[in-house]
């Protein structure tokens, strides 16, 4: 599914947690050669009236949409400050 400009997975994961069943929708991309993941996490017996993982997916959607990516290594490369160059320090002032 696309969100934003990116191409994501997802799936839904139906686990147990507590005596209870939990579904775990699970959004995932690659960007820059790193994997990116958004989980939601939605309990049964709940008290809200509609099933709570549709109750609350949008909101997923929206925080996947919202990811900041890091820059790439070859961009990291080209703003990284050169530590093996000296610094001079600024003059001391008289006051």
């Amino acid at each position: 599914m696309l969100i934003g400009s990116h191409a994501f997975a997802r799936y839904v994961l139906l686990q147990r947690a507590a005596h209870r069943n939990v579904e775990v929708q699970v959004l995932e991309t690659v960007v820059n050669s790193r994997r990116y993941r958004v989980e939601l996490t939605a309990y049964e017996k709940t008290i809200e009236a509609e099933h709570p993982l549709v109750l609350h997916r949008d909101q997923a959607y929206a925080v996947a949409a919202g990811l900041d990516f890091q820059l790439s290594s070859d961009e990291l490369d080209s703003t990284t400050p050169n530590l093996d160059k000296p610094v001079n320090p600024p003059a001391a002032q008289d006051h």
